[in-house]
């Protein structure tokens, strides 16, 4: 009887044995699981820093841009000014006029291609905004993700 007893502990101290090797393999997958979790949060953090770099360079050259805009447009406003007198009493102001309507044609030429130039940026502008705020809710899911995980390895220890 005894030496059955003895069996029968022992056979239920395996299947403890058994069932705590199950649970430490568990908590090591679960403990892998967090830590690829961490460096997903690490990289996309990477990348939002980085999205959030572009997106301030794209700012800077949306404002460099708007200045030579307004640079662009007092220069027309001047040509616009000089050719005015010329056409009240110079004599001879056909040719000057002539000069001065090109360039202010030019100018405004100019004037359109950076209005493009920055409708361009504006939209690179959005793109990368909306880039941003999906590494932000990936970095989001993930984060939560390792919350999860670290839940699960509390409850598994």
């Amino acid at each position: 009887t005894m030496v059955a007893a003895m069996q029968h502990i022992t056979e239920q101290a395996a299947h403890v044995t058994e069932a705590t090797q199950e649970q430490v393999q568990s908590a090591a997958e679960v403990t892998q699981g967090a830590a690829n979790a961490r460096e997903q949060v690490r990289q996309v953090t990477e990348a939002t820093v980085e999205q959030a770099k572009q997106a301030r360079g794209v700012a800077a050259a949306i404002v460099s841009m708007t200045e030579q805009a307004e640079q662009v447009t007092l220069a027309t406003q001047e040509l616009t000014n000089a050719a005015e007198e010329v056409v009240r009493g110079v004599v001879g102001a056909r040719e000057q006029v002539r000069q001065i309507t090109e360039a202010t044609v030019e100018q405004a030429k100019q004037a359109t291609t950076m209005v493009a130039a920055m409708q361009h940026i504006t939209e690179q502008a959005a793109h990368v905004t909306e880039a941003t705020q999906e590494q932000v809710q990936s970095a989001a899911e993930v984060t939560q993700g390792a919350a999860n995980a670290r839940e699960q390895v509390r409850q598994v220890t």
